[in-house]
């Protein structure tokens, strides 16, 4: 018997493109990692998501890092580093 074709690969970017399919009211397309490095941002960033969340977020979420995260999508269900819920 032939082997099997390789697996159709699947379109992850950009994230934006895989939240239709969720039924979303509105999605937000970030690129965390850029932002983070444009130094005259961090003290801004700083002010309305401390570290502290950053560090929780990562700890909540299998180690992913907003910070290093080169695309991210947010949408109406998804605001949890900013959330008045959120541990410092």
């Amino acid at each position: 018997m032939p082997p099997a074709p390789p697996p159709t690969p699947i379109h992850v970017t950009p994230a934006c493109d895989l939240a239709p399919a969720a039924g979303l009211e509105w999605i937000v397309e970030m690129k965390p990692r850029a932002i983070a490095q444009t130094l005259d941002l961090v003290p801004a960033i700083a002010l309305v998501v401390p570290e502290t969340r950053l560090d929780a977020f990562a700890a909540g979420h299998g180690g992913v890092d907003l910070r290093q995260t080169e695309e991210r999508a947010a949408n109406d269900c998804d605001c949890v580093i900013c959330s008045e819920n959120a541990r410092d």
